[in-house]
C-alpha cells in the first residue's frame, strides 16, 4: 500500500540500486511500485532478498517491462499496486527450453 508518510530516503537505497533510486526521486508511490516489480521479479527468479543480487536491477517506472528473459506487468489500484512477472527461459530436467 502506498502510504505517503514513508520514509523513502532511509530505506531506498537498502534495497535498490542506485539507478532505482534515482527514478524514486523521494516520492512513496514510484518506491512501492518500484518495490512491488521488484519482489515480482525476484520471486519469478526464484531468489531472494537475503543476496545483494536485487541491488543490481535496472527496473523502471513503466507498468509494462519487458527484457529478454522476463516481462513484468504493474497495475496500480487505488493505493495499491500489482506486480507479476513472467520469466521466459523454462527449464526441464536441468535443460533450458
Amino acid at each position: 500500500q502506498i502510504n505517503p508518510d514513508l520514509k523513502v530516503a532511509e530505506l531506498q537505497s537498502l534495497v535498490f540500486s542506485p539507478a532505482e533510486c534515482e527514478l524514486i526521486c523521494g516520492e512513496p508511490a514510484n518506491f512501492i511500485k518500484l518495490w512491488a516489480k521488484k519482489e515480482a521479479l525476484i520471486k519469478a527468479l526464484g531468489y531472494g532478498f537475503a543476496t545483494e543480487w536485487y541491488q543490481s536491477t535496472h527496473l523502471n517506472l513503466a507498468d509494462c517491462e519487458i527484457c529478454p528473459d522476463y516481462q513484468i506487468n504493474t497495475q496500480r489500484i487505488a493505493d495499491y499496486y500489482l506486480s507479476y512477472c513472467i520469466y521466459k527461459v523454462w527449464q526441464i530436467n536441468n535443460v533450458k527450453i
